[in-house]
């Protein structure tokens, strides 16, 4: 038999080992010895066209993103001074010297002894100064920056008298009128979001003091401006008709309620119809308001990024119009469709060179076909070896914006015996069954909940005899969001925790093995997690830094390790390279725009990719070759361009050289898919329709 030991290679994962173990066969030894053929694994290979798609997915996104509007319509309420009415029992006149007291409460008579606005207390005050300056005293003065209102009197000082008329040029103009009431207390009337002890609280720096008219005005914006941050936009406080008698200023506050008389609960649904039902687009917005009560941004915000997330729409753009009740409002909604039929079509060279590199990929979308707001997915994928389908439905449940859905797809693979001269075919399903919530949905932050079941059937053969035959059940729990930092950066994150179990138990010399060596059989558990950053370094310039990684309880199956390489990964090595129970893959790119054109926008983007992989947990004797790294680091540089459309597609091409060589190759030196190359292109081309 052909001692493969004493060659330098990668150890084979358990089900080569078993498969040459059951087959016997001197040429399909010699043969696996010529490439690394653990990536023959169907059950990796499977993982390797996810990895891909969903790297094809993400660059393929460049439809234009979905926007909260949300915009006010509501005429503002105003304090008028003639509204505001000074009890004036007695003017008081301080600093006359030898002046006629009669003759200045003559001049005053007009204004005593009734109500005054504050235009008519200066009308007074001005007058007082015209009579002093027209008898002898052009240089008088009226200090009504200390002519303060209290208890039903007006103390009023004046300066100036008996200038000599050589020293008027050196005087200064008079202090504008700025008169001043002593505010003992606020009463503050209308409202229900905030208890009397907050407010009280609030405006404790303005009570027990002499304010102007504009410092009681900003007493009333500050209300205002409390309850807005408090999440109700449509706040306004004003200072109402009133007598301002005995220290106490009236504030009153409009919360700007919903008038559920219009529409339905208050919504107006303006469009759409024809693809989503207009009534389940109320029911979504009408879960962000309540008829009677104050309208809260927060829930508003939510309810329409949750009608935009509705496949079928395109957009919802939301004015909040004046209700029939004085201070009361409706929402109005404006929503435009897509149609009940979208997709995207691509190509790339992400696949896997034992199935074809180069793969033509469709995807098909049936928008809300009911009207209720499901989708229905199809995607295809072809190349050389490799031929996929997968059919998805998810629905929503209910207006909270939780979602249940179901996929199955098959991936048959035949390795192409040019490359491989065996002939080995692999054929996987997988069904699934998955649920998402949006824990938290905002502008500014989201944070949603999923779950899901996947069950894996993988079956390989050699020359139409089975070789392993694994069933692999895993449960994923985890969490995911996005937020803007405090530098106006952009976060996303993901966390998700799998429970798993693997049965060898259809092939009993499979099993046997495994149970000797890499012990994949039985429960397993990983943890997923990823992080990413992107700040605007200026108007075209941006900056990413990402990184994600695996953590395993135990040695994994190979359709179940992390991977280094590929598009999304160390993209100067190939799809799969770099596979292990434990990992971690850092990046960061520099990304140039050239801002919109009619063609487009055109990108450059330069960047660094590394990461690091543990290939097996925990290891056993002889699990690798003498001088074989269970752990080691892969890197690269390269540069890219794009070019980006919001409706059409685009194109997409990277270029990524190696930083130093592959540790890990195989017996002749290659990288995992048998090729020794120092630098590596991917191409992405895609319409949407």
């Amino acid at each position: 038999m052909t001692t493969h030991t004493t060659r330098h290679r990668r150890h084979l994962p358990v089900w080569q080992g078993v498969g040459l173990i059951v087959l016997s066969s001197p040429a399909l030894l010699a043969s696996a010895n010529t490439e690394d053929d653990r990536y023959l694994d169907g059950g990796l290979q499977a993982e390797i066209q996810r990895h891909a798609d969903e790297a094809a997915a993400t660059i393929a996104s460049t439809g234009p993103s979905k926007k909260t509007v949300i915009r006010a319509a509501m005429p503002p309420l105003t304090s008028s001074l003639t509204r505001l009415k000074l009890s004036i029992d007695e003017f008081r006149i301080e600093g006359l010297s030898d002046l006629s007291a009669e003759a200045i409460d003559q001049v005053l008579e007009p204004w005593k002894k009734r109500e005054l606005n504050f235009t008519e207390f200066e009308e007074a005050v001005h007058a007082v100064a015209a009579h002093l300056r027209a008898n002898g005293h052009p240089g008088a003065e009226v200090k009504l920056s200390r002519a303060v209102v209290s208890g039903g009197k007006v103390a009023v000082a004046i300066q100036g008298l008996s200038v000599p008329t050589s020293q008027l040029a050196l005087k200064p103009k008079g202090e504008e009128v700025v008169p001043r009431i002593e505010v003992k207390a606020f009463h503050v009337t209308g409202v229900t979001v905030a208890s009397q002890e907050e407010i009280d609280q609030l405006l404790k720096p303005m009570t027990g003091k002499a304010l102007t008219i504009d410092e009681i005005k900003q007493a009333s914006e500050t209300v205002a401006n409390h309850l807005r941050a408090k999440g109700y936009p449509l706040v306004q406080a004003y200072l109402p008709p009133q007598k301002i008698d005995g220290g106490q200023i009236e504030i009153a506050v409009q919360e700007g309620v919903v008038d559920g008389s219009k529409g339905f609960e208050g919504i107006l649904v303006d469009g759409g119809g024809k693809v989503v039902k207009t009534e389940i687009v109320e029911e979504m917005l009408a879960s962000g308001v309540t008829p009677g009560q104050p309208l809260r941004l927060d829930a508003l915000e939510r309810a329409v990024l949750l009608a935009n997330d509705t496949p079928g729409i395109k957009s919802v753009k939301t004015t909040l119009e004046p209700g029939n009740l004085p201070g009361s409002t409706h929402v109005v909604a404006k929503v435009e469709e897509t149609r009940h039929l979208t997709g995207t079509l691509w190509g790339d060279d992400y696949g896997s060179r034992y199935t074809g590199t180069n793969r033509l990929n469709a995807q098909l979308n049936v928008n809300s076909l009911t009207g209720m707001g499901e989708q229905l997915s199809l995607n295809g994928a072809i190349a050389s070896g490799m031929l996929s389908g997968k059919a998805a439905l998810q629905i929503p449940l209910g207006t909270t914006g939780a979602k249940l859905g179901t996929s199955y797809s098959q991936l048959a693979l035949d390795i192409d015996e040019a490359i491989v001269p065996l002939n080995l075919a692999s054929d996987t399903s997988v069904f699934s069954v998955f649920g998402t919530y949006p824990l938290q949905r905002s502008s500014k932050q989201n944070i949603w909940l999923t779950t899901n079941y996947d069950g894996k059937h993988v079956e390989n053969t050699f020359s139409g005899q089975n070789m392993n035959d694994r069933q692999i059940d895993l449960y994923t729990f985890g969490a995911s969001g996005d937020l803007i930092d405090p530098f106006d950066g952009q976060l996303a994150w993901s966390a998700g925790y799998g429970l798993g179990d693997l049965d060898l138990g259809k092939n009993v010399s499979y099993q046997t093995t495994d149970a000797t060596t890499a012990q994949t059989e039985g429960g397993f558990g990983k943890f997923n997690w990823s992080l990413q950053r992107r700040q605007q370094l200026a108007e075209s310039l941006s900056w990413m830094v990402a990184a994600n990684g695996m953590f395993a309880s135990k040695n994994l199956d190979s359709a179940e390790k992390f991977q280094l390489g590929g598009p999304t990964g160390v993209r100067s090595y190939p799809v799969g390279e770099g596979l292990g129970d434990v990992g971690w893959l850092g990046s960061t790119e520099l990304r140039y725009s050239f801002g919109r054109t009619d063609f487009g926008e055109p990108q450059l983007f330069t960047f660094f990719d590394t990461g690091r992989i543990t290939q097996y947990d925990h290891l056993w004797d002889n699990a690798l070759s003498a001088g074989t790294p269970n752990d080691y680091t892969l890197s690269g540089i390269g540069v890219g361009a794009a070019l980006v459309t919001d409706e059409h597609g685009g194109v997409h091409l990277t270029w990524a050289k190696k930083v130093g060589s592959n540790p890990n190759p195989t017996s002749t030196g290659a990288d995992s898919d048998g090729t020794n190359k120092s630098s590596r292109i991917w191409i992405l081309g895609n319409i949407l329709f």
